[in-house]
Parts: structure tokens; sequence; C-alpha cells
């Protein structure tokens, strides 16, 4: 299965159909990171759930955390970094001055 990025997905879309429609299935990542399948409609009700397991354990051998824990990176996420607005209430960014009533 070939994987493409998002920009390469959304530049060539039409020549990934087709491909699709011969049979490919592709996966579109987001930084590395796999986030769709491309494939022909109706192979996805005759994949094996076997080869599906067998598929899945294949994309984990090769995609580790190297020692992080998902609590530690849930934190990061939350960790303001540096050059980058603090965030105040729900997607709110906090103004650089205060304003005007």
């Amino acid at each position: 299965m070939e994987t493409v990025g998002t920009y390469e997905a959304k530049t060539h879309f039409n020549k990934l159909l087709e491909r699709v429609r011969k049979g490919e299935k592709i996966t579109i990542t987001k930084h590395g990171m796999p986030v769709a399948t491309l494939q022909p409609a109706d192979s996805s009700k005759k994949t094996p759930v076997r080869d599906v397991i067998d598929q899945l354990k294949q994309f984990r051998s090769g995609h580790r955390l190297d020692g992080l824990s998902i609590r530690d990176m849930i934190e990061e996420g939350r960790t303001p970094r540096e050059g980058r607005p603090k965030m105040q209430g729900p997607g709110l960014r906090t103004h650089p001055r205060p304003l005007k009533p």
C-alpha cells in the first residue's frame, strides 16, 4: 500500500482516484501520520478480519513512541511553547493589550 502526503493527495486527487479504481489502496498522511485510506468501494467489505489485524500489527511495529506515554504527550500539548501565545478560554488567544469598553 502506497502512502502520499495531504498536499500531494490534494494536487493529484484525480490520478489517485484512477489508481484506486484499478484496485490500489493508498494511505494519505499528514505530518507522517496516516489519516485516511483510499480504496475501491467494494474492497472494504471483502478484506478478511485476519488481514486487517495483520496490517495493524505491521503498522504498529514501525511506529513506536520511544518511551513516551500518552499522558506525557497530552501534557506536552497543554504546555505553551516559546513564541506561542497562551490560550485563554476555549480556543481564545490573549490580546496583547486590553480592549477599550
